[in-house]
């Protein structure tokens, strides 16, 4: 919860389950505020909040150009980031 809530993170990436621990149902239960949108890697999302990587990808297929190079150039090398 520490590093979401600290940095504000409003989307995750993670597989919905490993090893008998379900990281959706983590995340969800967890009562992160900053946290809107959940992106399960492994499996279809549900729509509550979670969606899948292939949804994902279509949700963005009819972004313009001129606004994806708007959203990049707001980022920087010091944005955090966590794999």
């Amino acid at each position: 919860k520490g590093i979401i809530e600290d940095s504000g993170t409003r989307l995750v990436f993670c597989d919905r389950a490993f090893a008998g621990y379900d990281y959706v149902e983590a995340l969800q239960g967890a009562g992160i505020a900053c946290l809107e949108h959940i992106v399960v890697l492994d499996e279809d999302g549900d729509g509550n909040g979670v969606t899948s990587l292939p949804a994902l990808r279509h949700r963005g297929a009819g972004v313009d150009g001129a606004v994806l190079d708007q959203r990049i150039a707001l980022g920087s090398g010091d944005d955090l980031a966590d794999i």
